[in-house]
């Protein structure tokens, strides 16, 4: 399984894919940026340290999604353009093995993603605010986003490797992207992170309550989508013929 995983890992262009998610991340900082500073300036916005967190994590929410579509897409769609499945497949290495090991390599993507939104967020927070996020709170933000984020992480994955055309998986995930800035929703799980982190409460107090009612519904809420999809996707791995 090992050598399956450093397959998928050295197929990347790491450098391209290192300065994509920086370029993004750096992107989706400047539009929170520019909307806080509107806000401060023609609204009741305080200039706080965790209100400006909570604007870069909503703008860095839709970048993640679409980060993690063009990301999964270049993983799942290189074999089908190539038409390597057979050749993978080939020396009897078990299907669903093949694409678990594909899925960890996207997860660990995703982690990347984060951590690079969390060193520049760092660098922006004390130049724009003045002062740094809390530790302890910002890493729980952090991860509890990464727990948010797992059912779209879960669904993307099984989209991308249901279409096998990396155009459309980028397109889905643009589609996702511009949805979750205009929908509002509870139960969408694109929306997921914003209502377990609790985004509504921390503008309206600037508290950061942790593990609250909400981290609870919609951490385990996530969980469920995220091992469901899973399901399907080990399943759909095992009927389909590559």
């Amino acid at each position: 399984m090992f050598k399956l995983f450093k397959a998928e890992y050295y197929k990347l262009p790491k450098s391209s894919v290192f300065t994509l998610i920086i370029l993004s991340v750096i992107i989706a900082e400047i539009i929170a940026t520019g909307l806080f500073f509107y806000n401060i300036k023609f609204s009741n916005t305080t200039p706080t340290v965790n209100i400006y967190l909570i604007y870069c994590i909503s703008w860095f929410t839709p970048v993640f999604y679409l980060l993690f579509g063009v990301l999964t897409s270049y993983i799942l769609s290189t074999e089908y353009e190539n038409n390597m499945w057979s050749v993978l497949l080939v020396s009897d290495q078990n299907k669903v093995r093949v694409v678990f090991n594909k899925y960890i390599v996207a997860l660990i993507l995703s982690i990347v993603i984060i951590i690079v939104f969390a060193i520049v967020h760092m660098i922006f927070s004390m130049l724009i605010v003045g002062h740094l996020p809390n530790l302890i709170s910002y890493l729980y933000i952090l991860v509890s986003f990464l727990i948010g984020s797992l059912a779209m992480q879960s669904i993307q994955f099984f989209l991308g490797l249901a279409i096998p055309n990396r155009v459309y998986i980028i397109g889905v995930s643009l589609v996702i992207s511009i949805l979750y800035i205009l929908v509002q929703s509870y139960w969408i799980p694109f929306k997921i992170p914003e209502h377990l982190i609790n985004s509504k409460n921390i503008l309206n107090t600037n508290r950061i309550t942790m593990f609250d009612v909400g981290f609870i519904i919609y951490s385990i809420y996530s969980l469920l989508v995220f091992l469901f999809i899973n399901a399907l996707t080990c399943l759909y791995t095992k009927r389909k013929d590559f």
